[in-house]
């Protein structure tokens, strides 16, 4: 409408249907660009979506690791202490599997409750085997 009000000015005749008909082929092309912004904007939400659920199952993953060191993480902090503990430097060495009895107990205490962690998650239904 309005650049056919302003044609007018140039011409004494009217252009009024000429321009029309460009008008409306203008209108086809807004039409289609829309149609094509909106079909983007689609694809760009779809592919945001399903980043941030990649994200998501990377970090749900994460944090079940993160959760089954805590025990080992807790139980080599308290052996790593100054603390006159069971199988500690000031009670003596231990003998039951030689030197290396307190190295071999803390592993067995970390891997039993990792395992027993990983155990519950995966009868609640935190972790699926596949």
């Amino acid at each position: 409408m309005y650049m056919t009000n302003d044609i007018q000015q140039f011409s004494e005749q009217d252009l009024t249907l000429y321009f029309d008909n460009v008008k409306d082929h203008i209108d086809k092309v807004l039409e289609v660009l829309e149609e094509s912004n909106e079909t983007i904007e689609i694809y760009k939400d779809t592919d945001y979506m399903l980043n941030t659920e990649k994200t998501n199952k990377i970090l749900a993953v994460l944090t079940i690791l993160f959760t089954l060191s805590i025990p080992s993480t807790i139980i080599g902090t308290l052996y790593g202490m100054n603390v006159n503990l069971p199988g500690g430097i000031e009670t003596g060495s231990w003998y039951l599997f030689g030197t290396y009895t307190t190295f071999i107990l803390l592993l067995i205490i970390s891997l039993l409750s990792a395992l027993l962690m990983a155990w519950y998650f995966h009868m609640v239904g935190w972790i699926r085997i596949k």
